[in-house]
C-alpha cells in the first residue's frame, strides 16, 4: 500500500481527500499545518506529498523546500485557491511535480499521483541496477572482460558500441555470459544513470509477455482493470536487454520491429503511437539464420537486429581464463561467504584447465561455490570438484554431425529423457530439468515432442 500525505487546513478538503485516496487502497496520513506535516513526514516519509499553498503557520513551497532537503526524490504537489504565477513558477524550480489550482479535480489529481509512483519507482530501480552494475565492475566483469585477447577485443567492441545507440545482439552459449556483458554495456554509456530493464523472454508465459512489454489500456482484456506501462515504456532514456530473443513469439516479432526501426508502440488496446528513447540489446544462444530458414524468425527483425553482433566464446576456447577465474570466484564466493580464505590444490587447477565446461562461466562459479562449502581443509582437491571428466563420446566428425545437429540431439535426448522420468508429466520434467514449464513446452514445440508418448 502506497503512502500519501495530504496537508490542508479547509476540513472539508482534508476530509474529501481522505476518502477518495483511501478508497484508492492508498495509506493516507493527514495535516492541518506545516508543523505536524513535517512530523508525519520525518517519521513516515511518503513518496507522496499533497500540500496547500496557504497555510496556517507557513505556505507550501516552504514545505517543499524542506521536504526536498530531506528526501529528495519525494514527489510534492501544490493546491492553491489563490493561483499566482510567480508562485507556479517557483514550485517547480524547487522541484514540485505539479501546481495545481482548486477546485481540485479528483481524477485528475489521481492521474499525477499515480505518475509521481511511477517516477519513484523508476528511479528506485535506477538505483537497483546502478548498485548492481557497481558491484559486477568491482568484481565479476573485470574478471570477466579483461582476461584473455579474445575477451580484451569484445571489450573494445563494447566500448565503442557504447558512445553509440545502435541496437546490439550478444551472440553465445548459455552461461558465456551475455547478461553481465549487456550490463557493462549500459554502464559505459550515457545511459548508466537511466534504468537498465532485463527482460527473460523464456521466464514469461506466452499468454502474458505482450502485455508486459508492450503494456495495456484500461479494458484491453479482461483482467485489465487499470492501464500498465510495459517494460518498454520503463526502459525509456536507458537500455532495454532482451535475452533469448529467439524464444519471442512470431506473432510479437513484427511489433517489436517497429520499436527497434521507430522507437514506438501503442499498448494493448491503445489507441496513439508511444515513442521512448531506449537502447535495445539482445542475446541469444539459438542460431538465428537457420530460424528465420525454418520460418521460426522474422527476417526483416532478423536483418535489423544482426547489423551488430557480437559473439562471446564459449570458455572452451578460451582456456587461459579458467585459472584465473576460478581463483577469483574463489575469492569472490568465499567473502560471500564468511568463509576462510582456500586455495586450489595443483590437480584440482589441472582438472579445471582441461574439464570442457558445458555450462561456462556459470558452471565454473557453481562448481567452485559447491566446491568451498563442502572441502573440509584449506585446500580445495580433485574430489571437491565432482567433475566428469570421463571423455565425451565423439558426436562430431566421423558421424557426420555438424556441431548444431550434435547439439540438438543432445537436448531432445536430455528433454525425452526427463519426460520418460516423469512419464510425461511436463510440471514434473521440468522440475527435474531446473527450467520453467513454459519453457519446457516451447522446446517440445520446437523438437515435435509429445508427452502423451511417455504416459504409463
Amino acid at each position: 500500500m502506497h503512502k500519501i500525505l495530504i496537508i490542508d487546513d479547509d476540513a472539508s478538503i482534508q476530509k474529501m481527500l481522505d476518502i477518495f485516496f483511501r478508497e484508492e487502497h492508498y495509506d493516507v496520513y493527514l495535516a492541518s499545518d506545516g508543523a505536524k506535516a513535517m512530523e508525519l513526514f520525518r517519521s513516515n516519509q511518503p513518496p507522496v506529498v499533497i500540500t496547500d499553498q496557504i497555510l496556517p503557520d507557513t505556505r507550501g513551497i516552504e514545505l517543499l523546500e524542506e521536504i526536498k532537503k530531506i528526501v529528495p526524490e519525494t514527489q510534492v504537489i501544490i493546491i492553491t485557491g489563490h493561483g499566482q504565477v510567480e508562485d507556479a513558477v517557483r514550485a517547480m524550480e524547487l522541484g514540485a511535480m505539479n501546481y495545481l489550482e482548486k477546485p481540485i479535480d479528483l481524477q485528475e489529481l489521481k492521474l499525477l499521483v499515480q505518475q509521481a509512483l511511477q517516477v519513484t519507482a523508476l528511479r528506485k530501480e535506477r538505483d537497483h541496477y546502478k548498485e548492481k552494475i557497481d558491484v559486477q565492475i568491482r568484481g565479476r566483469i573485470a574478471s570477466f572482460i579483461l582476461n584473455s585477447p579474445l575477451m580484451k577485443d569484445i571489450s573494445d567492441q563494447c566500448r565503442q558500441i557504447a558512445k553509440s545507440n545502435t541496437t546490439v545482439l550478444l551472440q553465445g552459449e548459455s552461461g558465456t555470459g551475455k547478461g553481465v556483458l549487456a550490463h557493462y554495456i549500459h554502464q559505459l554509456s550515457d545511459r548508466c544513470e537511466a534504468p537498465f530493464i532485463d527482460v527473460d523472454c523464456t521466464a514469461i508465459p506466452e499468454n502474458l509477455i505482450e502485455s508486459e512489454l508492450f503494456g495495456y489500456e484500461p479494458g484491453a482484456f479482461t483482467d485489465a482493470k487499470k492501464k500498465k506501462d510495459g517494460l518498454i515504456e520503463l526502459a525509456d532514456k536507458g537500455t532495454l536487454f532482451l535475452d533469448e530473443i529467439g524464444d519471442l513469439p512470431l506473432s510479437l516479432q513484427g511489433k517489436l520491429l517497429k520499436v527497434v526501426e521507430d522507437k514506438s508502440f501503442r499498448k494493448l488496446g491503445g489507441k496513439h503511437e508511444i515513442t521512448v528513447d531506449v537502447r535495445i540489446i539482445l542475446a541469444t544462444n539459438a542460431i538465428l539464420k537457420e530460424m528465420v530458414e525454418q520460418g521460426k524468425f522474422r527476417k526483416d527483425l532478423y536483418f535489423r537486429i544482426s547489423a551488430f553482433p557480437v559473439r562471446i566464446p564459449p570458455l572452451r576456447e578460451r582456456k587461459e581464463d579458467i585459472i584465473k577465474l576460478a581463483e577469483h570466484f574463489l575469492d569472490e564466493i568465499s567473502k560471500e561467504l564468511h568463509s576462510e580464505n582456500k586455495s586450489i590444490n595443483k590437480d584440482a587447477l589441472t582438472m579445471l584447465s582441461q574439464y570442457e565446461w558445458p555450462g561456462n562461466i556459470r558452471e565454473l562459479r557453481n562448481t567452485i561455490e559447491k566446491a568451498i562449502i563442502i572441502s573440509k581443509g584449506k585446500t580445495i582437491m580433485p574430489g571437491d570438484l565432482h567433475l566428469d571428466m570421463t571423455p565425451v563420446l565423439p558426436l562430431l566428425g566421423s558421424n557426420g554431425l555438424s556441431y548444431q545437429e550434435a547439439r540438438k540431439k543432445f537436448e531432445v535426448e536430455i528433454l525425452t529423457g526427463a519426460l520418460q522420468h516423469t512419464y510425461g508429466n511436463q510440471s514434473k520434467a521440468a522440475e527435474l530439468l531446473g527450467i520453467s514449464r513454459d519453457l519446457l513446452i516451447r522446446r517440445m514445440k520446437k523438437y515435435n515432442i509429445d508427452s502423451k508418448t511417455y504416459k504409463k
